[in-house]
């Protein structure tokens, strides 16, 4: 015992030696690594940087070449057309070309139609010539871009420019080579134009047929949309500084340094940066002369635009803030040293994992314990058996449920003991020993006093930590009280459909009943309709005294009243019988819209209302569908607008949508700045018979029908209505119906 006591001390403090030999290699290797991460970090970072800065001036080195490539072709193209050629040979000849009999004066007026089709076509030339190649270096032709219009400008403002470093050194160009000037401010009679414009100028000779010089085509191109293209690569917080030749500023997020040369000539590169180190090929460090809060790092790159050594050519260079490298390598700090500080908390959990082992099977017992007393105590059944179907275990619930002990139930199979008979046990064990689920199935059985009990089954697959299923557990609850309710409720459910179906049969017939009665009622009303009506006609046409004329008048008015209630309820009871025919045929909404409103803007100025139609959003002038239901729906919407309005104004919208499926909605709103209609009695509006209030009726007549008829006549046009309204301030009526375009 004393031996096997000095072992476990032995090999406790052999342990001990060893964590601790385990801690201090870890902060060995923790300070090597330290050390050479430290080492590289800087050279990593800024070789990264670089790498990110070459590429970026490689992006705008392409740019730049492309964009001169292009202006180089477009002045060839130029330089090609017939009125270039022309007019020297016209000018040779006394004005007049003998190839075509074309005057220098019409030459010139192609040229100018040539030149603004050309700037129309491209925006970023403001400026197309043809300059003499005399001493006095006069412009022949010019088309200028001024304030986005294009402008031929007139004999009397054309300039000389014999004084311009361009013209001179145009007029010295040989056959086919081409001058392309600097980036600068454009001027116009030595002034420098505002607001300001970086101008590129591209020119190339022209000679007659005797090879002698005649002149030279020159191009202004602003420079602004190449700039702002190459300015915006970089990736912040990184930018560009781009200067020409003698480093004067082109493009700089110092707008006291823009284009320096034509603005501020004491600003360059050289008097505004100083150099700090040199890092690499064409990569420094350098900082503001003025300023020695800030370093940058810059990648220079040269990009040559054209073949002149001392000046043909412009520095890109790409500016990266010191402190943002700074930053870089504090994230990388950051990620490194939580990598290593991860890699020591880990082995400091793996020292700890047997100090917790036994302290989680202490753990592990007394929760085998607790499940143990829950199963017991459980009033459901609770079975667990093997992936064969032995029976493992059978709590107290499975006994009195089953009403078989857990002595003869454990340790046989449970399909042998048949407390299940109508449920296939072996296919439920086979399924779920082949993956971790769960099923469920309802049984039931037999009880010794020759009752049925019902039962509801969920078996659940036992599976070990590494989703081995061991066994399978069976959860039996007693559901004979739930199954007897859900009878009842079945039968119940099923005597109220019956009586349903009876009482929808009963209402169907009262309903068709009604319809064919209020038809027939309908038409009698309207043989003694017309009988009075055609009488009131007659009587209109003999002399009449005023006191008989103005009971003509009243007379007309009720019998006109009465006509409308019985079509509205005509209406009503063939849309509710199913049998309102539909008149579909082509139509323009446009006129029909404008007709109708038309007829009804004079009741509205009668009342001083102003009457306002706004169709312009109306594209289609041809759709299908009934026009005459669709004037039904108007002239109802808009005859209720102009009675609930007293005073303000009554507008009619309609526009059109096309759909994806291939149909066209026309949409149609009528505004009011009425007596609007409150909340609570906005549920009533659309009901047959029904209006807001009693009050209504007695001050503005009318049924309740014509909303009804208007909200069924829409849904069989295939649309919608809805409303919008407040109390005192006005109501907005919405519809719409739909026509497919395949019909159109």
């Amino acid at each position: 015992m004393a031996q096997a006591s000095s072992y476990i001390r032995t090999g406790f403090k052999f342990h001990k030696h060893a964590l601790l030999i385990t801690l201090v290699s870890i902060l060995l290797l923790f300070a090597a690594a330290v050390a050479v991460f430290e080492s590289q970090l800087s050279q990593s970072v800024t070789s990264e940087l670089k790498s990110t800065l070459s590429t970026a001036g490689d992006q705008i080195n392409l740019q730049v070449q492309e964009n001169i490539d292009n202006y180089r072709h477009d002045l060839r193209f130029l330089h090609a057309t017939p009125p270039v050629s022309g007019l020297p040979r016209a000018l040779e000849n006394n004005g007049i070309d003998p190839f075509d009999s074309a005057t220098a004066q019409q030459w010139k007026t192609r040229l100018e139609s040539t030149f603004a089709a050309f700037l129309h076509s491209n925006s970023e030339y403001d400026q197309l010539r043809i300059i003499s190649a005399d001493e006095r270096a006069m412009e022949l032709v010019r088309v200028d871009r001024v304030d986005g219009k294009i402008e031929v400008v007139p004999p009397e403002h054309l300039q000389s420019k014999r004084n311009s470093e361009y013209a001179q050194r145009s007029a010295k160009l040989a056959p086919g080579e081409i001058y392309m000037s600097r980036i600068s401010l454009n001027r116009e009679f030595g002034k420098l134009d505002f607001p300001y414009r970086p101008m590129l100028r591209l020119s190339l000779p022209i000679f007659d047929d005797n090879g002698g010089r005649f002149g030279f085509l020159i191009v202004n191109i602003n420079a602004r949309k190449l700039l702002d293209s190459i300015k915006n690569v970089p990736e912040e917080p990184n930018y560009l500084i781009l200067t020409d030749s003698d480093g004067y500023f082109l493009v700089t997020p110092n707008n006291d340094h823009q284009y320096s040369r034509d603005l501020a000539r004491e600003y360059k590169w050289e008097t505004v940066f100083k150099h700090n180190s040199t890092l690499a090929d064409h990569f420094t460090q350098v900082g503001f002369t003025e300023d020695d809060s800030e370093n940058y790092y810059v990648l220079t790159r040269k990009i040559l635009v054209t073949g002149d050594v001392e000046s043909g050519f412009l520095f890109a260079n790409l500016m990266a803030p010191e402190t943002y490298v700074h930053s870089i390598e504090m994230q990388r700090r950051t990620t490194v040293y939580a990598f290593l500080c991860s890699i020591t908390a880990i082995m400091l959990i793996v020292l700890s994992f047997f100090n917790r082992s036994a302290r989680k099977s202490q753990q592990l017992a007394d929760e085998r314990a607790q499940s143990a007393a829950i199963v017991s105590a459980s009033q459901d059944a609770i079975i667990s058996v093997s992936v064969t179907g032995e029976v493992m275990s059978w709590n107290y619930a499975a006994e009195s449920l089953l009403e078989l002990s857990a002595q003869s139930a454990i340790g046989n199979s449970l399909i042998e003991l048949s407390v299940f008979d109508d449920v296939e046990l072996g296919d439920i064990f086979e399924k779920l020993s082949d993956k971790n689920t769960q099923l469920n199935a309802e049984t039931q059985i037999d009880t010794k006093e020759g009752s049925q009990r019902y039962l509801a089954l969920s078996f659940s697959s036992i599976s070990n930590d590494d989703g081995e299923v061991k066994g399978i557990a069976i959860i039996a609850r007693n559901v004979t009280n739930e199954r007897i309710a859900d009878e009842k409720i079945k039968q119940a459910n099923a005597e109220l459909e019956e009586k349903v179906a009876v009482r929808t049969v009963e209402l169907q017939k009262a309903s068709r009943v009604k319809s064919a009665f209020i038809s027939n009622i309908s038409h009698e009303m309207r043989t003694p309709l017309n009988g009075i009506i055609g009488t009131l006609n007659l009587v209109k046409r003999e002399p009449l005294t005023d006191n008989q004329q103005r009971y003509i008048e009243m007379t007309e008015v009720s019998v006109n009243t009465l006509s409308t209630l019985v079509n509205d309820v005509l209406d009503l009871s063939k849309i509710e019988a199913g049998k309102l025919d539909l008149d579909f045929k082509s139509f323009n909404p446009i006129n029909l819209i404008e007709s109708l409103c038309g007829s009804m803007a004079v009741k509205a100025q009668e009342k001083g209302l102003e009457f306002v139609i706004d169709v312009s959003r109306l594209d289609c002038v041809s759709m299908v569908s009934d026009p005459h239901r669709f004037s039904q729906i108007m002239t109802n919407l808009v005859n209720n607008a102009i009675k609930f309005t007293e005073k303000g104004y009554i507008k009619v919208s309609a526009y059109t949508q096309q759909t994806d499926s291939g149909s066209v909605i026309l949409h149609c709103a009528i505004e009011d700045s009425g007596t609007g209609i409150a909340k609570e009695n906005q549920h009533k509006l659309f009901s047959a018979f029904s209006q807001e209030d009693s009050s209504i009726a007695s001050k503005h007549g009318g049924t309740g029908l014509g909303l009804s008829i208007c909200r069924q006549l829409v849904t069989l046009l295939n649309g919608d209505v809805r409303f919008e309204s407040e109390k005192n301030k006005g109501s907005t009526f919405y519809f719409s119906i739909s026509s497919d375009l395949k019909q159109m």
